[in-house]
């Protein structure tokens, strides 16, 4: 895992930019990033994908659990 230099935030592997202090990271300079919104925006997209995922997995959980305990 990899953490910011300037505040210490673990960061994901790909992020170029860190989500907390707004620093580009090493990866960013790597691959030569320099428009935070791009970045930010791609990785809120992502967030926002895993979550809809896990929500839909504890409805479904939630779901299967009712019908259990519907006489």
């Amino acid at each position: 895992m990899v953490h910011c230099a300037n505040c210490g935030q673990e960061l994901e592997e790909s992020y170029h930019f860190c989500p907390k202090c707004g620093v580009r990271v090493v990866a960013g300079i790597k691959a030569g990033s320099d428009d935070f919104s791009k970045d930010l925006k791609k990785t809120l997209a992502g967030t926002a994908e895993e979550m809809n995922e896990a929500l839909a997995r504890l409805l479904e959980e939630l779901q299967r659990r009712l019908g259990e305990q519907r006489p």
